[in-house]
């Protein structure tokens, strides 16, 4: 999942832009699960919001560099 934009508006404020190519297995590993995401992720009833829920959690740690 690399990056394809990455914006600065202000100090505290950054956006982060990437084309998800992955699926939602893929994704998953990327994450550290705590009992509060799994009850969230599991409260999605369609699965194209249980995905933007995920994407947008991968995304953030990408963007923080907390992925390793």
């Amino acid at each position: 999942m690399p990056i394809l934009h990455k914006f600065q508006l202000d100090n505290d404020t950054q956006i982060g832009v990437w084309h998800i190519t992955e699926n939602m297995d893929e994704l998953k590993w990327q994450l550290q699960w705590g009992i509060q995401d799994i009850e969230v992720f599991n409260s999605y009833k369609t699965p194209i919001r249980a995905m933007h829920w995920l994407c947008s959690r991968v995304l953030i740690r990408q963007m923080l560099y907390t992925n390793d």
